[in-house]
């Protein structure tokens, strides 16, 4: 993704200072450091293996984020580092704090309230609707076509396909499998697990004009999905609102909002550790719904237990 929030929590006596660490903390993650061989499976230089990062900025994007305390002194957070296209800072939010300025139980009590909302809001659209198919189901079903095309344009046909599935020399001997799996090393080694790739085929092959755009028009026609697609507040989403809700009980939905709540995409301790927030631990994630529970576990832990004169600021980092 070309940018996403981090968490940076430095120590500092004052803004200036604190500003000052949180540039020392992210410098090790810095993409065009020359450091050490890196590979991108096609070549190898000179580059960074923990870099993440090409610029950042304060704010950002993400700017305003964090929650304020009625009672914070001003000598306490940071505001105005502002993304050039966003609007004017809202009173009340900064995007540098230190923990004894900023509410974190405020912030994470109104991600509640708001996922509560959010979930009866869902609930309405949805309710009378059947659960719909996934749509891997649709897409498996576009790739099987897919793969029909191109054995009809290499030439077989439908009876040399039978005499294949019939017949354990044909079949199972490989002249499938040579053809579509070159490595003998990951074929499949006897006639029957042969056999069941070539009734794969088989039974798509009347469906041969199926694609993938057919594949989401159908998708989104199942009457949940249809629903979904044609109320105002989920157009144009990121995350398809089905994937959010339709797999987490209401209370679960709640407790993983407030756990969301303050965490970016990534921490970067006051010690230097960089923690990673997606669940396959390979980048950072697309959105807030690929978060490691156990990550935001973890960091909201940290937060709590963080000496009120330490800083936390959400950065906006851009590869």
């Amino acid at each position: 993704m070309p940018h996403f929030p981090v968490s940076v929590v430095v120590e500092g006596g004052d803004v200036d200072e604190a500003l000052g660490n949180i540039n020392i903390a992210l410098a090790p993650f810095d993409e065009s450091l020359r450091i050490a061989p890196c590979t991108d499976g096609r070549a190898t230089c000179l580059g960074n293996p923990d870099g993440t990062w090409r610029w950042y900025m304060v704010g950002g994007r993400n700017s305003g984020q964090l929650r304020l305390r009625a009672d914070a002194h001003r000598q306490d957070y940071d505001t105005g580092h502002r993304f050039w296209m966003a609007e004017p800072v809202t009173p009340g939010v900064c995007d540098l704090g230190r923990i004894r300025a900023l509410d974190l139980a405020g912030m994470r009590g109104a991600a509640a309230a708001q996922a509560v909302r959010d979930w009866d809001e869902y609930q309405t659209v949805v309710t009378g609707t059947p659960k719909p198919q996934p749509l891997a189901q649709f897409l498996d079903r576009a790739t099987a076509a897919a793969d029909v095309r191109r054995w009809m344009s290499a030439g077989l046909d439908r009876t040399t396909l039978k005499q294949w599935i019939g017949d354990p020399v044909l079949g199972g001997g490989g002249r499938l499998l040579q053809l579509t799996v070159p490595d003998p090393a990951v074929r499949p080694v006897s006639y029957g697990s042969a056999r069941a790739e070539l009734e794969v085929l088989d039974a798509a092959w009347d469906d041969n004009a199926y694609t993938v755009d057919q594949a989401h028009a159908d998708y989104a026609a199942q009457p949940r999905i249809a629903a979904l697609r044609g109320n105002r507040p989920y157009q144009g989403t990121e995350v398809w609102p089905e994937y959010v809700f339709d797999h987490l009980s209401r209370d679960d939905y709640t407790q993983l909002q407030r756990a969301r709540a303050i965490p970016g995409f990534a921490t970067v301790t006051h010690g230097g550790q960089w923690l990673e927030g997606r669940q396959d631990h390979r980048g950072t994630p697309d959105s807030p719904s690929e978060l490691d529970p156990a990550y935001l576990e973890h960091v909201n832990t940290y937060l709590d237990n963080l000496p009120d004169d330490h800083w936390l600021a959400i950065v906006t980092c851009h590869t």
